[in-house]
This record gives structure tokens, C-alpha cells and sequence, in this order.
């Protein structure tokens, strides 16, 4: 069991780094659907948002990830954490977050752990299972733990298909991603997961993006399926993250209280967190 939450943990901590454009939709009223005007291609609209998204000093989003699992043609069971995640740049290698999570762990029958994810100045929190450890690590290390979660910045050989459309003041971008072409991060994501033998096929990817009139992502939706062997029986998994801003550069964070009296444990070689 520490093994899954310990890779759900270093996803939460990758995504709210290495996804700081990465944010899901709300449901709203629909709005009417018309043409863009700009005269870009949606990639084009995308990595303009990228880079806008660059000089953004801060952000807090509210993210679900879920992973649904049918094994062997039997009832479904999932994973999911449903977190809160803040991030601040005081300076270019200054970089403070917090993330607060609410994991189910549907095939081991565990629901609602509660994960208090921290990192500043080197170090990287955790308070959950009624443990609080604290871990050396730099930023380029904070990445590693969750190498191969979805990287937001796909190439546009990637891309098989792309629309653009707008919706009110937002513009909308939908891209499908190769599975092929994607297909080393998503075995590393899943299989990460610890629970999987191994991967058959990956289907493509669909990303919907929504950006605001500011060109600034608002949310995003990331969605793919694959197929694979879990404790040695065919089964399907179905992946979905789903991400929304809620502040964009006036967002604060309060540190834990007693943060000097984490247990300090070394980053175990395996690269897990627990």
C-alpha cells in the first residue's frame, strides 16, 4: 500500500511543478461554441499560453487524478487523490508548495487518507498515515519522484489531430497525442503505480485546454487508456486528470506548524517517498 501512495504522492508533487499551466475545467452553462478568429493554429494558441504562463509568480489549483482499473473483464476498482495544490516563486530558485490530497485506494478497500505535502529551501514534508517525515531534496529531485506523469509540454509531432473554438471569452483547444509517440512517460506513469506487471498497448491521448482571455490556461483535461497485465490477468486501465485554477499570482502559503520536528529520512534508492 505505501508503495501506491508513495508514486500518488510524487505525482501530486510533479504536477504541481512541472504543471503549473496545468489546470480542469468547471462545469458551467454551456456556452455557444463559434470559431476562432486569431488566425493561429491551436498549438500555436497553446505554446503562447506557455509562455504568458512564465512570468506567472504564482498559482493555487484544484486537481483530481484517477486511474480506473478492469481486470480481467471483472467490476472495476480505482485510485484516486483529490488534492488542492499552491505554488509560489519567490525567486528564479526559490520555489515554495504545498499539497493537500485526499487518496482512495478502491482495490485495497482504504479510503480517505489525508496527505500535508510541503517543500522550501531543500526540503520536502510529508504528514500522512500518522507519520511526518521531512527529505533533503532539491527541485531537480522533487522532479524525479514522479518522473513520467504526463508532461503537459508534448511536441506538435505529437499531434494527430488539433480543433480551436471559443466558448464566451475563452478560447478552447483540443489535441490528440499519438499513444506511439507518447508512449515512453506513460509507462513510466503507470507502471510506477507498482501494481502492474506490464503494458500491452497505450491508446492516444486527448487533452482538452481552456484558456482565458488573458492567454492564460484556466484548465485541462487529460484522458488516455491502455491496456496491461496486473498480477498476471488482462486489464484495462483507464486514465483521467483533471486540473482547474483558482488563483493565478496572489497566491500565499502557510507553512506547517513545527516543521523542525519531522522525522529527516533519506530519499530511499528505489526514488519513493514512503
Amino acid at each position: 500500500m505505501k508503495k501506491v501512495l508513495s508514486i500518488l504522492l510524487a505525482t501530486l508533487l510533479l504536477i504541481s511543478l512541472a504543471g503549473c499551466s496545468a489546470d480542469a475545467p468547471k462545469e458551467t452553462d454551456a456556452l455557444e461554441r463559434r470559431p476562432d478568429d486569431s488566425g493561429r493554429t491551436a498549438y500555436e494558441i497553446y505554446m503562447l499560453a506557455q509562455a504568458n504562463e512564465a512570468e506567472v509568480s504564482s498559482m493555487e489549483m484544484n486537481m483530481l487524478i484517477e486511474e480506473i482499473f478492469t481486470v480481467d473483464g471483472g467490476n472495476a476498482d480505482n485510485i484516486t487523490a483529490d488534492c488542492n495544490i499552491k505554488l509560489v516563486q519567490h525567486a528564479e530558485e526559490d520555489i515554495e508548495m504545498s499539497v493537500d490530497a485526499n487518496i482512495d485506494i478502491g482495490m485495497l478497500g482504504i479510503t480517505g487518507i489525508r496527505a500535508l505535502i510541503y517543500y522550501r529551501n531543500g526540503y520536502g514534508y510529508c504528514d500522512t498515515l500518522g507519520q511526518k517525515m521531512k527529505m533533503p531534496m532539491s527541485l531537480e529531485e522533487v522532479m524525479a519522484q514522479g518522473a513520467g506523469i504526463v508532461d503537459l509540454m508534448f511536441s506538435e509531432s505529437e499531434v494527430t489531430e488539433s480543433s480551436v473554438w471559443k466558448e464566451g471569452d475563452n478560447t478552447v483547444l483540443l489535441f490528440k497525442l499519438s499513444g506511439d509517440e507518447s508512449a515512453e512517460f506513460m509507462k513510466k506513469t503507470v507502471l510506477d503505480m507498482g501494481t502492474i506487471d506490464s503494458l500491452e498497448t497505450i491508446g492516444d491521448m486527448e487533452i482538452e485546454v481552456v484558456i482565458d482571455k488573458d492567454m492564460i490556461t484556466k484548465s485541462i483535461v487529460v484522458k488516455f487508456i491502455t491496456s496491461a497485465s496486473v498480477a498476471g490477468e488482462p486489464a484495462i486501465i483507464d486514465v483521467n486528470v483533471k486540473a482547474e485554477a483558482v488563483s493565478v499570482n496572489d497566491v500565499t502559503i502557510t507553512p506547517p506548524t513545527g516543521l523542525d520536528d519531522y522525522m529527516l529520512i533519506d530519499i530511499p534508492t528505489d526514488g519513493m517517498f514512503l
